[in-house]
């Protein structure tokens, strides 16, 4: 614990307490065995939040709020050296309009790709009872494989050449 005093005219009179985790369990716990779980809980919490970051997931964390990696900062700085390279070459205006369009295109496509994904989610809750029937009798991945078919498929327009050539091929009476 470590107590820090401003010497400034306004906060003269507040000082700020702060804290690290092993004084807040010691004041939380008295039991040795309770610190040690708390301590391994936050430790493996902490882990877990890391490498949800990594992979680019979505972190919950308890009591604070949500914790989202950006995308687009992602690809900005996976193309630093582009922009280093085409800012040596290009004036400001070139520069800001290319740098803007890089963005503005990814931003389309990372729209495009979460409207997709609201798509199947609707989609799914739409007809709720058979995907959960497929979900349960064929798995999870069938399912939203099934789902996100139905979404893509497109209607065949009807063409009479294309049936009798059809009927031709496969020796059907019918005409």
């Amino acid at each position: 614990m470590a107590i820090v005093d401003y010497n400034d005219d306004l906060a003269s009179d507040f000082s700020i307490i702060t804290k690290n985790t092993d004084d807040i369990i010691s004041e939380a716990f008295k039991d040795e065995n309770e610190k040690l779980l708390a301590k391994s809980i936050i430790e493996n919490l902490e882990k877990d939040a890391v490498e949800g970051i990594k992979r680019g997931l979505t972190i919950k964390i308890p009591r604070i709020g949500n914790y989202r990696y950006n995308p687009i900062r992602k690809r900005i700085s996976e193309h630093y050296s582009d922009f280093k390279q085409a800012r040596k070459s290009m004036t400001k205006e070139e520069y800001k309009e290319y740098v803007g369009g890089s963005i503005d295109k990814w931003k389309e496509e990372e729209r495009n790709k979460n409207f997709d994904k609201l798509k199947v989610k609707r989609y799914r809750s739409r007809f709720k009872k058979q995907y959960e029937h497929y979900a349960l009798k064929l798995g999870i991945l069938y399912a939203s494989l099934w789902f996100r078919f139905l979404l893509e498929v497109k209607p065949v327009e009807f063409d009479i050449e294309l049936e009798r050539h059809l009927q031709y091929l496969y020796g059907s009476k019918s005409s």
